[in-house]
């Protein structure tokens, strides 16, 4: 009796692995014009507009990777359908954030999803849809500075 339970258990553990991974999907982010190989690039994935686009302490999922003068690229793989903002960052000087000056606007290169124009993202403007019909994104991305 107690081998077929144990049994049991292992195909429904099997089966609940196989269903999570079917409710997921990749985006692909690629920065364009990347100015110089200092520092590091931030990739920033965010579930909310609960600090957007830069409290980088409360982003879903998050990739830094050393700056590369050109084009850099990274794949969050296996996020959870739903809806996402993505932020980036220049950080040049590799302090971790990205510097502001007097009046709070960044130094450093920064850029959002969806971002077309100049001042701070929202996430509502920035937000895009990963879902069954579009399970894989790529999106490309301009530094504003």
């Amino acid at each position: 009796m107690k081998i077929k339970m144990k049994k049991i258990i292992l195909v429904v553990t099997i089966v609940t692995t196989a269903s999570d991974l079917a409710a997921q999907g990749k985006v692909t982010v690629t920065i364009e014009d990347v100015e110089s190989d200092r520092g590091y690039v931030y990739f920033n994935v965010f579930q909310s507009d609960d600090g957007f686009p830069n409290e980088w302490n409360k982003v879903y999922k998050q990739q830094k990777l050393k700056a590369k003068e050109g084009e850099v690229s990274y794949t969050f793989n296996e996020l959870p359908f739903g809806t996402y903002a993505i932020s980036i960052a220049h950080d040049e000087n590799g302090n971790g954030e990205v510097d502001t000056n007097f009046v709070g606007f960044p130094k450093e290169p920064v850029g959002a999803s969806n971002q077309t124009g100049f001042g701070k993202p929202s996430f509502n403007r920035s937000r895009f849809e990963l879902s069954p019909s579009n399970a894989s994104i790529l999106l490309k991305m301009n530094f504003l500075n």
